[in-house]
C-alpha cells in the first residue's frame, strides 16, 4: 500500500511539475467546447491537457478529449452522465475527475472501463454501496478516491478489496 501511494505522489508531482511547461495556454478560461475544438484541442496539445474552466461536457466531446495521450484534467466538471463517462473511460491518458462529488451506479459501471493509468475520482466526499459495488470491479492500476471524508464500515470493506483502489490515509489501516 505504501509503494502506492509512493507511485500516486510521484505522479501528481510530476504532474504538476509538467503542468506549467505543457499547459496550452489556450485551454486556459475555456468554459464551453465543441466536439470540433475539442479535436483540434486535442490534435495541438495531445500529451498534457488541463481544461479546469470546463463545466461540462457531452458525449462528442468526451470521445474527442478520450484520445489524449498523457493527462487529461477536467477537475471542474462537477457531473458527468453514463455516455460521457463511457467516452472518457477509452482514455488511455492519467484522467482527473476531481470536480466530481457524486456519481451514479451507472456513471461508475462505465469509469471502471477506464483504460489508462491513473483515474483519480479525488472530489467524491461519500459514496454509497452500489457505487463502490461497481468502483470495487477497477481493473486499471490506480483509481484514487482520496477525497473521501466519511463512509460506511460495508462501503470501505467493498473498496478495500480491490487493492488498486486508493482511499485516504485515515481509512487505510481502520479496522472494518
Amino acid at each position: 500500500m505504501i509503494t502506492k501511494i509512493l507511485i500516486a505522489a510521484a505522479l501528481v508531482l510530476s504532474c504538476g511539475l509538467c503542468m506549467a511547461e505543457d499547459l496550452p495556454q489556450n485551454a486556459i478560461g475555456i468554459k464551453t467546447l465543441t466536439a470540433k475544438q475539442a479535436a483540434e484541442l486535442v490534435a495541438k496539445f495531445d500529451g498534457h491537457l488541463s481544461l479546469d474552466d470546463l463545466t461540462s461536457i457531452d458525449k462528442d466531446v468526451a470521445q474527442e478529449l478520450a484520445k489524449v495521450k498523457r493527462i487529461l484534467r477536467l477537475d471542474r466538471l462537477t457531473s458527468i452522465d453514463k455516455y460521457v463517462a463511457q467516452e472518457l473511460a477509452k482514455s488511455k491518458s492519467n484522467l482527473y475527475l476531481g470536480g466530481l462529488t457524486s456519481i451514479s451506479k451507472d456513471v461508475a459501471k462505465e469509469l471502471v472501463k477506464f483504460e489508462g493509468y491513473q483515474l483519480s475520482l479525488n472530489g467524491l466526499t461519500s459514496i454509497d454501496k452500489y457505487v463502490a459495488q461497481e468502483l470495487a470491479k477497477f481493473k486499471g492500476l490506480f483509481l484514487s478516491l482520496d477525497g473521501l471524508t466519511s463512509s460506511d464500515k460495508d462501503v470501505l470493506k467493498i473498496l478495500k478489496s480491490n487493492k488498486s483502489i486508493i482511499l485516504p490515509e485515515k481509512y487505510s489501516d481502520k479496522k472494518d
